[in-house]
């Protein structure tokens, strides 16, 4: 630097020393015009990332979901079919323990007649309907009064979920966990609760192999808000003999999941109505169904055939298919009169004690 304060480059020109403000300043400037490019920046990676997340939550989850839960089903498939989950009992007989203590409940004893005849007298003189109004027309409050009480008493019966509404009650769930075969559940309508399941995790079993379908949750839904246990597998579509968009029929669940051949221990089904319009095409899956708990809606009243009302024809076919009620209770909290809301368990009876039934009658 020269004494007049200018510096000399190296190639002998002179130029003027810079101000340290002006410097510091200009350094300054830089620092923030980079710190606000990294922070939009970060903004824009922040917003792709929230972007892919949000796209899997809604896309990739429900499909890996499925992905997984076919996979699951398919080992639980092949371990049923090659026996692992079956007990032999004698040569080679393989004995369901839930029928098993069905029958025994009924038949049993020393005197296998007299004890039949003791056991089985409620069940022979049984009659679904009023003795005056044989099921005809009435408003809902009096019809289910009146028609369809429990004919059967469950020795272990048990409430499982939340009390209150949602609730349900089953037949025997010690029988259930300790049957050699594996659990299994189908759950019909959620409306993104999830208490029932995990009670039969808690109080069935752990292991059993539960299926939720739900149309009206979306998967934003089923994320944020409700968590449903590990143990369940969630599907975005409704029941519906006419399968089409977001509904299908239990026949392609059956087959899409790969249960054909199996037994649906517990049959959940609260949808709002659906039940009129699918009970027929339940059993013609390719599936047994053991228990069925079922919130019926309304339905008491025809216009056209007083004598026949839709919830008479739907008990009549059940009462034909071997299943018989063993609880009942109104839903008083969201339902009364023409709006009556009923729930209702029933379990299937074992053939043997269907034909001793049936053999009474005759005689």
């Amino acid at each position: 630097m020269d004494i007049d304060g200018r510096s000399s480059t190296d190639d002998g020109r002179d130029r003027p020393e810079r101000c340290p403000e002006g410097v510091a300043r200009t350094i300054a400037r830089d620092a923030s015009t980079r710190g606000r490019r990294a922070t939009r920046a970060l903004g824009r990676r922040f917003l792709r990332v929230l972007s892919v997340a949000v796209a899997v939550i809604v896309f990739v989850m429900p499909a890996w979901s499925n992905v997984f839960a076919r996979v699951n089903t398919k080992i639980s498939n092949t371990l049923w079919r090659r026996g692992v989950h079956r007990l032999r009992f004698g040569a080679g007989v393989r004995e369901d323990v839930f029928e098993r203590n069905l029958r025994r409940s009924l038949i049993s004893g020393d005197n296998e007649d007299f004890n039949a005849r003791a056991r089985l007298r409620r069940l022979r003189k049984y009659d679904l309907w009023h003795h005056k109004t044989r099921g005809a027309s009435e408003n809902a409050s009096a019809w289910y009064q009146n028609n369809a009480e429990p004919s059967y008493t469950c020795g272990e019966e048990e409430r499982v979920g939340v009390s209150g509404d949602g609730g349900k009650w089953i037949c025997n769930p010690w029988a259930i966990a300790r049957n050699h075969r594996a659990c299994l559940v189908y759950s019909i309508g959620s409306n993104n609760h999830f208490d029932f399941e995990q009670g039969v995790l808690e109080s069935v079993s752990g292991d059993c192999e539960i299926h939720i379908f739900d149309h009206t949750v979306s998967a934003l839904q089923l994320v944020s808000k409700r968590r449903k246990p590990w143990k369940t597998y969630f599907h975005q579509y409704g029941l519906s003999d006419a399968p089409s968009g977001d509904f299908k029929s239990l026949t392609d669940i059956v087959r899409m999941l790969g249960h054909e051949g199996r037994t649906i221990d517990i049959f959940k089904i609260d949808c709002e109505g659906c039940e009129w319009t699918t009970y027929e095409s339940w059993f013609e899956a390719p599936i047994q169904i053991s228990h069925i708990l079922i919130e019926l809606h309304k339905r008491t009243r025809n216009e056209d055939d007083p004598q026949k009302p839709l919830a008479k024809t739907f008990l009549e076919s059940l009462h034909s298919k071997g299943y018989r009620i063993f609880h009942k209770e109104a839903n008083t909290q969201w339902s009364a009169l023409d709006e009556l809301c009923v729930e209702y368990g029933f379990v299937q009876m074992p053939k043997s004690v269907l034909e001793v039934i049936t053999s009474f009658q005759r005689n």
